[in-house]
Formats: C-alpha cells, sequence, structure tokens
C-alpha cells in the first residue's frame, strides 16, 4: 500500500504545528521520521492514524484520496500506529489484547478462549518466526519488549500495511532491540511499510530505507537514508551544530567525605535483596541492569511501590520506615517514573492543572477553594525556569511534544519552591525517554540542578552513555543483587555491559 501526505497542515490555538507537508511511504520499506520535539512529527503520525483531522491538505492511498475521521477509519484503510504509551489492557492475556474487538465467540456471544489463544499463536509464527512470546500470560507480567510485538500482533491481526511504530525501542534493552529489529525487517519482506520515530537517530540511520527530517512544522530533509549521516541530521534538525553542555561541573560540586543523604543497608524486596548502598549530597549514581535484574524494583520500593522485607531505609542519618508514596514524600523522597502518560501525568488535564495537583494545599490555603493567581504564577515559575514550550498553562497535556511532557513531569516536583530544598533523594527512572536530542540536554541539565540543590539522585536508564554523562558512580545490578560498582572515571559501556550480562561481581571502586 502507497501512502502520500500532500501539502498538510495543521493549526492549534496560538501555533501552527505543521506547514504543508509532504511525505511518501512505500510498501515494503521503513520510512523514519525525525525531528525535535514540537517539530510536528507526533501531529504527523496521528493525522495519517485519523487521530484528528489537518486544517487542510490530503492524504493519499493507493491513488485514493482519503479522509479519517477515526482512528478506525485509517485502520479499515490499512494504516495502524503503535504508540510510545502503549494501549494494552494490563490484565488482559496477550491473547485477548490481540483480539480484542474482534473475538471468536461461541454462538456470537461466548468468547472462545481456546480459539483466541491458538490464533494469536498462529499469526505470532506467521510475523515473528522464531521468536517465542507468552501469549496466554497477563500483559503487566510481560517485558516492555513483548509488550511492543503484542501490540504490532493486534494491528497485523487487522490486516496494517502501514505500522506506525512511535518510538518502539525508548525502553528496550539492547538484546530486545535487536529482536525488535529483525521483526520489523521481516515485516518488510511481507510488503509492510514500517513508519519509523526514534530519538535514537543511530538507529534511524541504520534500520530506515527513507528519512525525512522534521522542524518548526516543516520538512527539511527527505531522501534515501545512505545519503545522510549523523552530523547532517542533527543540523538540518536544529538549523545549527548542536553542542550538549557537558557535566563534569556535577563531579566538581559532590563534597569530599560528606555524611550520606540516604543510606540502605541490607535492604531486600520484591525483585532485590540484600543492597547496601549510600548517596551524597549533590551526587548522582545510576543504577544499571538488564530488564528484572532488581535495580529499578529497588528505586521503586525507595518510593514505596512495593514494600520492603528487610534492612534499614536511614535518611539524613534517621532511620525511616516507608510503606506508600506518600510517606516516601513525607521523608523527602520522590520519584519522576518512566511511562510518564500512565504513570505520571493526565493527558487531558491543563498543564496547569498537572503541575499542580500533588500541591493543592499551596494554591487552595482556605476552605479548600482554588485560588487562580496563586495557581497560574507558580505554574508559569516552573514553566519559565523548565522551558516547558507551550501555548499556555490550559494546554492540555496530550498536546505537548514528548520532551515538554516530561518537562512538565518532573516539574510536578518543583511546583513549591520552598520544599525543592528539602528533597533528600530525587528517583529520575527513564528521564528521557522519548525525547529528541536537544531536550535530552536539557533534561540533563534540570537533573544536575536538581542535584546541585544538596540532593542525592538515582538515574536508572536503559542508556549507559546517559549513565556514564551524568553519575559520579555506577552500580550494577543482576538477579536481584549489587554485582559491580564503578567510580565515573574508571566506568566504561563495555564493563558495565559485561558485569549486567554476566551477573558476576566485577571489579570497580565504590
Amino acid at each position: 500500500m502507497h501512502l502520500q501526505v500532500e501539502s498538510v497542515t495543521k493549526h492549534f490555538p496560538g501555533t501552527q504545528a505543521l506547514r504543508g507537508v509532504d511525505l511518501s511511504v512505500v510498501p515494503g520499506r521503513v520510512h523514519g521520521i525525525v525531528g525535535e520535539n514540537g517539530a510536528g512529527k507526533s501531529t504527523l503520525v496521528r493525522i495519517i492514524a485519523g487521530e484528528m483531522a489537518p486544517t487542510s491538505g490530503t492524504i493519499v492511498v493507493d491513488g485514493q484520496q482519503r479522509e479519517f475521521r477515526s482512528p478506525l477509519d485509517a485502520l479499515r484503510t490499512g494504516i495502524a500506529i503503535v504508540s510510545q504509551e502503549g494501549n494494552l489492557i494490563p490484565y488482559f492475556t496477550g491473547a485477548e489484547n490481540i483480539s480484542l474487538g474482534s473475538e471468536t465467540r461461541f454462538a456470537g456471544v461466548f468468547i472462545d478462549q481456546r480459539r483466541v489463544l491458538a490464533e494469536a499463536k498462529a499469526l505470532a509464527r506467521h510475523h515473528f518466526p522464531g521468536f517465542d512470546l507468552s501469549l496466554d500470560t497477563v500483559v503487566s507480567d510481560l517485558p516492555p519488549e513483548d509488550l511492543k510485538l503484542i501490540e504490532i500482533l493486534r494491528a497485523l491481526r487487522r490486516e496494517a500495511r502501514v505500522l506506525i511504530l512511535d518510538e518502539p525501542t525508548a525502553t528496550l534493552q539492547a538484546t530486545a532491540k535487536t529482536m525488535l529489529f529483525d521483526v520489523i525487517r521481516h515485516l518488510k519482506t511481507q510488503g509492510i511499510a514500517v513508519i519509523l520515530i526514534s530519538h535514537f537517530l543511530n538507529e534511524i540511520l541504520e534500520q530506515s530505507d527513507d528519512i525525512t527530517i522534521m522542524r518548526d512544522g516543516n520538512v527539511v530533509g527527505t531522501g534515501p537514508a545512505d545519503r545522510f549521516d549523523e552530523a547532517e541530521v542533527i543540523r538540518l534538525m536544529i538549523g545549527s551544530t548542536l553542542e550538549l553542555r557537558q557535566h563534569a561541573h556535577t563531579l566538581d560540586v559532590r563534597p569530599a567525605g560528606a555524611a550520606p543523604r540516604i543510606e540502605t543497608i541490607g535492604l531486600s524486596g520484591k525483585g532485590f535483596e540484600d543492597v547496601d548502598l549510600t548517596v551524597q549530597p549533590r551526587e548522582v549514581v545510576g543504577l544499571a541492569g538488564l530488564t528484572g535484574a532488581g535495580h529499578r524494583a529497588f528505586a521503586e520500593a525507595l518510593y514505596g511501590v512495593e514494600p520492603v522485607h528487610a534492612g534499614r531505609i536511614v535518611i539524613d542519618g534517621h532511620e525511616v520506615r516507608i510503606g506508600s508514596p506518600t510517606r516516601a514524600r513525607d521523608a523527602g523522597i520522590i520519584l519522576v517514573p518512566d511511562s510518564r502518560m500512565v504513570k505520571a501525568l493526565f493527558a487531558e488535564w491543563t498543564v496547569k492543572e498537572n503541575l499542580s495537583v500533588g500541591h493543592l494545599g499551596d494554591v487552595a490555603p482556605a476552605a479548600g477553594l482554588i485560588r487562580g493567581g496563586l495557581e497560574t504564577k507558580a505554574s508559569w515559575s516552573v514553566v519559565d525556569s523548565l522551558s516547558i514550550r507551550t501555548s499556555g498553562g490550559d494546554q492540555r497535556i496530550e498536546e505537548l511534544s514528548g520532551g515538554n511532557k516530561q518537562k512538565v513531569s518532573i516539574g510536578r516536583w518543583l511546583f513549591s519552591p520552598h520544599r525543592i530544598e528539602a528533597y533528600a533523594l530525587c528517583i529520575f527512572i527513564e528521564p528521557t525517554e522519548g525525547v529528541d536530542v536537544g531536550a535530552k540536554s536539557e533534561i540533563h541539565n534540570i537533573i544536575a540542578d536538581i542535584a546541585a540543590r544538596n540532593a542525592a539522585v538515582l538515574l536508572i536508564s536503559s542508556d549507559l552513555s546517559e549513565i556514564r554523562a551524568l553519575s559520579h558512580r555506577v552500580v550494577v545490578f543482576s538477579r536481584g543483587k549489587v554485582v559491580a560498582r564503578f567510580d565515573h572515571d574508571t566506568v566504561s559501556d563495555e564493563a558495565v555491559s559485561t558485569a549486567m550480562a554476566e551477573g558476576r561481581t566485577a571489579k570497580g571502586r565504590a
């Protein structure tokens, strides 16, 4: 199926998201789309997928002009999107999610669960030969890579011929990324066109047959991928050569010999055991590990997401007991999670509402009534300080780019300035998930600035270069235990990857 976008524009109140965009997507090829946050990528693919209508312009499929009034219209035409945030029902199995809305039934009434599972397995064997998916498992118990494949299968069951993948590798480990790329290559052999959106430019260049580069709602470059290198793509994306700010200054401000802000002693919980860790004020400690290694479970337990089974948590010299996120916040621990649209933000709420929701006591000091002036003033202070690009505090979160959504997710904790200095530990999980190179640098700067306010910081990222850039120390987990510790000046991707994969204690200075 040949898809063409012709002269598409899109206006929102106060901004123009797309300016006469043309795009041609050819069967059996991967078409990569790149651009900074706010460049128009998400708006473009949402129009193609029928999630919103263009202000002007046309979509042409196999020579016929189409008008999509809903995602169902696009899907019936053969266009499907697998969004960055995901759209699976967590308490359904993989097979149930794949067949949702078109299940095989007895007498047209009762769902035939055996048939549903058998059909899902047959679909997986056809499109993903050689891969073993647990399609009878509830998806909340599956790793991120399996969730992506299940979403792709759900689209293929509906006979999608153009598949839009929005940041599909944002939270995947290297081996899972390799698996996904193998799947994409197999889909190409079946004549399926793939639109790939990713902020990992090396992935775009390696996996795409064609590339379109966007800036400020315009297409500024397009053509076969082998005509571009990474430097040229970045230049076209931002209009100049990007110089990412270095973070060596965070290494200089860590006070030598300072009393730790947080210390865990023999801490054990679901997915991790016997973890001893100290983090000083102004120190960033990176936690690395493969999926299920225990580093994420450890960090979430510090925030009270899961209970601690044994061990001690000491903050500023005082032992604390944390059994819930509320108690964690009271103790001075905050968490900026991954999957922001699921765990942190309300899509249909405004920027102002998302920023203030956790601080209603500050904007409703009397009789529980929100004082709009206070809320607006505090919200705009956060918007200005984090350079959140928005048309106003009343703009809905779902209309923002990925990088600006992430800044709002961080900004929720910065809404009340007098509380910032009280944070003992700030935990960031995949802080630059699905954001472009420019926004990534800005978010790195925000993390560095938060650490400079005397906070201890834990950083979890599937991007080892990000961990190396920001961390004073790196602690590696495997099978629920700490297996290696490295100082900033001794860490390398090879050493960390080896410790992660082999699960053995590696030599490194703690």
